[in-house]
């Protein structure tokens, strides 16, 4: 009797199907929607910022940490219908580089500089149906001073389920168009 009470729990856990993890997509719990915005001081006639809508479509609040943190979402542009690759960007050397030192053991320690990679965060959750927005500067990924007509889209993949190996739906925002026209040469240049 005493076998039976330590292995019932375990084949109740056996009989669970794997498959009834991954049988019915998880359903998106947030929407997204862009547009260009030109609400910065200073900012050039050939910088292109998007403004990103995070809003919360589930029926209860959303405390989701990444809502507004630029690097998890994924931004498609294509120029005149054909994908632009993304700038690479020069890999930033540490003023300090890291260092060792041998500590009173004759051992080594290496000390390094610790970089934030996490979300940004927010303190509340997120109400049902309302949203959160915040900037993403397509310039600044892709260039995009060649004369053409510019489709961006923005994703995100939902968090998966911690028992199932694949992520959860991809999010993808509406399509936002952007003509960049060739240089005016008519006008006299500006001192």
């Amino acid at each position: 009797m005493k076998r039976f009470r330590i292995y019932l729990p375990i084949l109740m856990l056996l009989s669970i199907s794997p498959a009834s993890f991954t049988q019915q997509p998880a359903e998106p719990t947030f929407a997204l929607h862009i547009e260009e915005t030109h609400q910065y001081d200073g900012m050039s006639p050939r910088a292109h910022v998007i403004e990103v809508q995070y809003t919360n479509i589930s029926s209860v609040p959303q405390k989701d940490d990444c809502a507004v943190t630029p690097w998890v979402y994924k931004t498609i542009v294509l120029r005149d219908g054909l994908p632009l690759e993304r700038i690479k960007q020069p890999k930033a050397q540490p003023e300090n580089p890291p260092q060792s030192s041998e500590d009173n053991n004759g051992r080594y320690r290496i000390r390094v500089q610790a970089m934030d990679a996490g979300c940004r965060g927010s303190f509340d959750s997120i109400p049902p149906g309302k949203s959160v927005k915040f900037p993403l500067w397509a310039t600044e990924r892709y260039d995009m001073s060649q004369p053409g007509t510019y489709e961006i889209t923005v994703t995100r993949d939902m968090d998966p389920h911690p028992l199932v190996k694949d992520h959860g739906p991809t999010v993808k925002s509406n399509t936002l168009t952007i003509v960049v026209s060739p240089p005016d040469n008519s006008s006299p240049p500006q001192p």
